[in-house]
């Protein structure tokens, strides 16, 4: 019988912190807590991951930062057996300029293998193109076409789209199409047997890939770790305490928004509003006092609280906001038991504010919401979880599962 190929180091480089912490955790559900890296921190570790926080950033900065961390990879002494460039699962950000940075910075690499589908979130790739709930998005040559995308960044793509059953048959076909004039192999996934045939097929031996992709192929490429690794790095995580949990909402996305609004009709924590221009304006210095002032009262009390942001949705996204809300709220970390950060950005404005380089993810809550500490600091858990991730219920379940307080509040406050 032949043995399952392992994996006993890796490096993800993601261009949010939710997507950072994501594939992490796909990992971390196995072999224990795994580091991830904030920008340009440094850290030397088998199994890490880093944050470039690109997705925002304009092209040229992007391509920039993602060309960095690929060189700290290659600088901090590890020879990663795999290293994984995540991209979002919706195809938001610079996935090609990115990916075609990061093959430019890392000359070890013959080219990408790329399968952004993540199907437990219903999020799936046909004939090279984006499905939600298995709708095709957009055009061919649009939005949600990665093969565009990519051969507009300059990389010549090829397509597995047929389902693939053997994964030496995905190997012989990716070498195949790099051996040709491609730089990247976009591989169709509809299912997550389908990736975990990917999985194996990656892992195997063979010339330097860069493997990309979203939380559902880190999934699978997790069940391939080495039980070494798994044995050496279990550790024993003594559970958030129960109390208060402090949620920080900074999304604008729609899910977002269903999911604030279900906390609020369940009560399950004091929501408080602030619109774009009193999170950021000077003249609405006195509105934040008196939001911070409920919000003290609200956790000393041992209830929970849920800031958001309350108005017309502003575009394109300011980081403006989200970094005012991180100042803003910061110095209520130490009423709370737990903090939950939805969106990348909102988590990386909150650990900017808090002088934050380095968080240890240390699992899930479930597939897309993942769990960290950070070393030193007060607060015991965060959980971290993307805007677009989750049902209306999601926020609820998290808030429910680690606060204590059981009262009603069904009354959003904003101050006038």
């Amino acid at each position: 019988m032949t043995q399952s190929p392992t994996l006993r180091s890796f490096c993800i480089v993601a261009d949010d912190l939710s997507g950072a912490a994501d594939c992490a955790a796909a990992f971390a559900r196995v072999c224990g807590p795994v580091s991830v890296v904030l920008g340009d921190g440094q850290a030397q570790s088998a199994r890490m991951a880093i944050d470039t926080d690109s997705r925002a950033m304009e092209r040229a900065a992007a391509v920039a930062a993602t060309a960095r961390a690929f060189e700290q990879i290659a600088d901090n002494g590890f020879v990663h057996q795999l290293v994984y460039k995540k991209i979002d699962s919706t195809l938001r950000g610079h996935v090609g300029a990115e990916l075609a940075a990061a093959l430019g910075a890392a000359p070890r690499f013959t080219g990408a293998v790329v399968a952004p589908s993540f199907p437990e979130q219903g999020r799936t790739l046909s004939g090279g193109r984006l499905c939600l709930q298995g709708r095709p998005v957009g055009e061919p040559g649009q939005a949600g076409d990665l093969m565009s995308m990519l051969h507009l960044a300059g990389l010549q793509p090829a397509l597995l789209a047929q389902p693939l059953a053997d994964p030496a048959q995905i190997t012989l076909l990716i070498q195949r199409a790099l051996a040709g004039d491609a730089r990247a192999v976009v591989v169709d996934a509809a299912n997550q047997d389908e990736l975990a045939r990917l999985a194996t097929a990656l892992c195997a031996p063979a010339a330097g890939l860069l493997v990309a992709g979203s939380a559902g192929l880190a999934r699978a490429l997790a069940q391939h770790l080495d039980p070494k690794v798994i044995d050496a790095g279990r550790e024993s995580a003594a559970p958030a305490p129960a109390g208060p949990v402090l949620t920080l909402v900074g999304s604008f996305s729609q899910a977002s928004a269903a999911q604030v609004q279900q906390v609020e009709a369940s009560g399950d924590a004091q929501v408080i509003r602030l619109d774009a221009g009193q999170w950021t304006g000077e003249q609405h210095a006195q509105d934040r006092r008196k939001a911070l002032e409920t919000a003290h009262e609200t956790l000393r009390s041992g209830r929970n609280l849920l800031f958001a942001v309350g108005g017309a949705v502003r575009q394109p996204f300011s980081r403006s906001l989200v970094q005012a809300m991180a100042r803003t709220t910061a110095p209520l970390l130490r009423h709370a038991a737990t903090c939950v950060l939805t969106g990348g950005d909102t988590a990386r404005a909150l650990f900017n504010e808090l002088a934050i380089d380095r968080l240890d993810v240390t699992g899930e809550f479930e597939p897309g919401i993942s769990l960290a500490r950070v070393r030193g600091l007060a607060v015991p858990q965060f959980v971290l979880k993307a805007g677009g991730f989750g049902d209306a219920s999601a926020l609820e379940c998290i808030i429910r599962h680690f606060g204590r307080q059981r009262h009603s509040t069904r009354r959003a406050l904003a101050p006038s």
